[in-house]
């Protein structure tokens, strides 16, 4: 667990003055203090495109300098960083966190999953930042294939064929694994880069301001920062109505000074991605489509 007790450290990253900040105090606090970057690993992988620039820089509110190199400008710090060397700062938060509950360092030996996608030059260069971090990079495997692992599939005793759907916060793929003897074989993948967690949340947080602008005829959706604060709360809500039936909001100050109090149900929730639902649903069915066999079993992550 991090330092708040938590399994998962979000991979967002904040410079506040001098200090560096991951994970959830990253997210906390005023997002205008501090530049915050989000989703750099779409730029750690060698075949980016613009696309995935104008996402980076469009979910972040540091800048991206691409001449000779490509590096993000803090500008309420004046520093510059390149993706690698926020991947590896990254790296260092999750070994410090390893590190408190082992013996000794010697025992902080990593396997990575990288995106099936990726290039080995990709590959390598997420294994190189973090070696730097302090790991003892063993492998570099693919998510699908990590996803198996994780849930001991590779140890049955038949051969099966496994559909892995992963839904990412900026991304989502489904792939199809033939299992046999211990080994995995990738043989289909769709991989859309398109739609992801982060629509999910976006269609709630517009939800919440439509909400609010219909009781204090004050639009939230004019200000930036009272949509950045409500996009967080509505990522809150919607990872609680993953567990649970309903959700409170609760957004001081979310407009002009005025307070925002919601509870959520999750049919309201479903209610409102509903019509998001076909797209999510598309990379499962035609990776099925494509493939000649019987699934056996799928796997979520």
């Amino acid at each position: 667990a991090n330092d708040a007790g938590d399994r998962v450290t979000p991979a967002v990253i904040a410079l506040n003055g001098s200090e560096w900040e991951i994970g959830l105090p990253a997210m906390a606090g005023l997002p205008f203090s501090k530049s915050i970057l989000k989703y750099n690993k779409r730029l750690m992988n060698c075949d980016w495109n613009e696309e995935d620039l104008s996402f980076v820089e469009a979910s972040s509110s540091c800048s991206i300098l691409n001449d000779e190199k490509l590096v993000y400008e803090f500008e309420s710090s004046n520093v510059y960083s390149s993706p690698d060397n926020v991947t590896t700062k990254f790296y260092a938060k999750l070994f410090t966190i390893a590190s408190h509950s082992m013996r000794n360092e010697g025992d902080l030996k990593l396997v990575l999953a990288a995106p099936l996608h990726w290039s080995n030059t990709s590959r390598e260069r997420l294994v190189k930042c973090a070696e730097l971090a302090g790991f003892d990079v063993h492998q570099a495997i693919s998510e699908p294939a990590a996803a198996l692992l994780a849930y001991n599939i590779e140890e049955s005793t038949e051969d099966i064929n496994v559909l892995i759907y992963r839904l990412g916060g900026s991304s989502c793929d489904a792939s199809i694994a033939r299992v046999s003897k211990g080994f995995i074989t990738i043989e289909k993948n769709i991989f859309r880069s398109d739609i992801g967690g982060r629509c999910l949340t976006k269609d709630l947080a517009d939800y919440i301001a439509q909400e609010f602008k219909q009781k204090w005829k004050l639009d939230p959706q004019e200000s930036k920062r009272s949509m950045i604060k409500l996009f967080n709360h509505a990522d809150n809500c919607k990872h609680v109505l993953s567990t649970l039936n309903s959700a409170h909001v609760f957004i001081e100050s979310l407009l002009d000074g005025v307070d925002w109090s919601q509870n959520i149900s999750r049919a309201r929730f479903e209610n409102i991605i509903s019509s998001k639902i076909p797209a999510y649903i598309e990379p499962a069915q035609k990776v099925i489509e494509s493939f000649d066999g019987r699934i056996n079993k799928i796997v979520l992550c």
